[in-house]
């Protein structure tokens, strides 16, 4: 399912133009990002939580025996709440 499909079942569901639930559907990624980029988590009982998680910079060589050293990222990890396939 992409944002497009979403959007046309929110739509239907509750009688919003297609416009109006991509723009609930963005709000709500929109204020996910904002959680993850302060560090916090993002919780919704029953579907999942989103967390950020730190990699430090790796140093390795590689194929030519040049040594390269791979910088700090971040990631947002997804994980499903237990009663996800329940309901």
């Amino acid at each position: 399912m992409i944002k497009d499909d979403l959007s046309r079942i929110m739509a239907k569901k509750f009688n919003l133009s297609i416009a109006e639930s991509k723009r609930i559907i963005d709000f709500n990624f929109d204020a996910i990002r904002k959680e993850l980029k302060k560090n916090k988590r993002a919780e919704f009982r029953g579907f999942g939580t989103w967390h950020v998680v730190k990699n430090p910079s790796r140093v390795y060589q590689d194929k030519n025996g040049k040594i390269v050293t791979a910088p700090a990222y971040k990631r947002a990890i997804f994980r499903q709440s237990k009663n996800f396939f329940k309901k």
